[in-house]
């Protein structure tokens, strides 16, 4: 790794992107979590994809010299509007989140120590995860779930970029530009590729796969730094809780990516599923960035597999499920023994239509790793909020030793007495 970790204090160390669109209710809280950093170099972009006046509105009501406001007079894509705010970053490390999104109170000293200390060019973090009160009751409105471990690791990128692909570990394991802290060098040599950062209509997935690629290894801890926030307008929330393109949002998501240089990859099974979406984002990855490396590809025959495991759920009549299964043939048609496998074993699997879908109810309380609470009962009811409580649960991570290491005992003991009152509510 190159030490592009080492503080340059002639330049912005830390840019803040926030790409939003007609979002005002929760963009408000997204920045104030940014605001309020014990850290002073860094710079807040607000990209606006063409909103109503209400977003400007929460920009001159905050009225913070920190905050960079940006406007597309037209509606972009989602990946073009990141692609904008990225366009707009002074600082030597890009971090974005969604304006639902939040960092903890002492996200940027805590990220800039770490990068002074490790001289990594890429940090990857776990991330808090909230759903806003506007998600609906069966999708566990106000919930939280902490992380509680300290873990440092260094990561090879071809390995996990295998084991993402693969569906051995889940995508957030990779450093997309919404966990991490990326240096502008390899934002910049990201778009000597082919001109954009972006080649996809997934942005955070895409570029998961690119700089895992890219920094050959980075860090990856434990720790939270950032707050991933669920509302009810949010496109992740739509895809995994409605998969049939039938919500305002999606229709514009879809629309414009199509219109624009956003479509499925040919190899790509176009199912609105999170396993494809993985598939797509690769080919587009591996076509671009490393075509000729024969150690990177997709078992494609598991990736059927996997994606047949799923596919009552996401097949509500017989019709989709119908269009479904020739989709999964169309994307490998380019490979005779593939579709012999497939026609032998797949093609006529019979639709099962479901009473019900959904899991059981995942409960509350600290489960050795993650704290899951209900924020409501503490009277918190937005992502600045449980940006504070985060802070209080989590303690001062100064004080935690940068090292290859598994959770330490004291640590551990802190966490699950915390963890106790806050469940008591003392």
């Amino acid at each position: 790794m190159k030490n592009r970790g080492v503080i340059n204090n002639n330049q912005t160390r830390f840019s803040i992107l926030i790409p939003t669109r007609n979002r005002h209710e929760t963009l408000s809280f997204a920045i104030k979590t940014c605001l309020e950093q014990n850290f002073e170099n860094y710079e807040i972009v607000v990209c606006d994809n063409n909103s109503s006046s209400e977003t400007r509105e929460v920009i001159e009501k905050l009225s913070n010299i920190r905050i960079k406001y940006i406007r597309s007079n037209k509606t972009l894509p989602m990946s073009s509007n990141w692609e904008l705010a990225v366009s707009h970053a002074k600082g030597e490390f890009v971090i974005v989140i969604g304006d639902d999104d939040g960092l903890l109170p002492d996200a940027l000293i805590n990220i800039d120590r770490i990068l002074h200390q490790t001289k990594t060019n890429v940090l990857r973090w776990d991330r808090v995860c909230y759903s806003w009160p506007s998600i609906p009751d069966g999708s566990e409105p106000n919930r939280v779930e902490i992380p509680m471990r300290e873990e440092f690791e260094y990561i090879n990128g071809e390995e996990i970029i295998m084991s993402v692909a693969n569906y051995r570990d889940e995508y957030t394991k990779l450093p997309m530009l919404y966990n991490s802290a990326i240096h502008i060098d390899l934002i910049n040599e990201s778009k000597s590729y082919n001109g954009y950062l972006f080649a996809t209509w997934c942005p955070d997935i895409y570029s998961g796969f690119v700089f895992a690629y890219l920094s050959k290894e980075y860090v990856s801890t434990r720790v939270p730094m950032s707050i991933n926030g669920r509302s009810i307008k949010s496109n992740g929330f739509i895809e995994k809780d409605n998969n049939y393109g039938d919500t305002v949002v999606q229709k514009e998501f879809y629309y414009l990516s199509k219109m624009d240089r956003f479509n499925f990859h040919q190899k790509a099974p176009n199912i609105r599923h999170i396993s494809a979406e993985i598939a797509n984002n690769f080919y587009y990855a591996k076509e671009i960035m490393f075509p000729t490396n024969t150690n990177l590809f997709i078992d494609r025959k598991y990736l059927i597999i996997n994606l047949m495991k799923s596919l009552n759920n996401i097949s509500p009549t017989r019709k989709i499920w119908d269009k479904h299964i020739k989709e999964l043939r169309r994307s490998i048609n380019d490979d005779i023994n593939l579709l012999s496998w497939f026609d032998s074993n797949i093609s006529d699997t019979k639709f099962n239509k479901l009473s019900t879908i959904g899991g059981k109810d995942d409960p509350l309380g600290f489960n050795g790793s993650i704290l899951k609470l209900d924020v409501a009962k503490f009277n918190i009811f937005d992502v600045h909020g449980v940006s504070k409580l985060s802070k209080v649960i989590l303690g001062d991570m100064k004080k935690i030793k940068i090292v290859e290491t598994k959770t330490n005992l004291n640590f551990r003991q802190r966490i699950r007495a915390a963890a106790r009152l806050i469940i008591k509510g003392r």
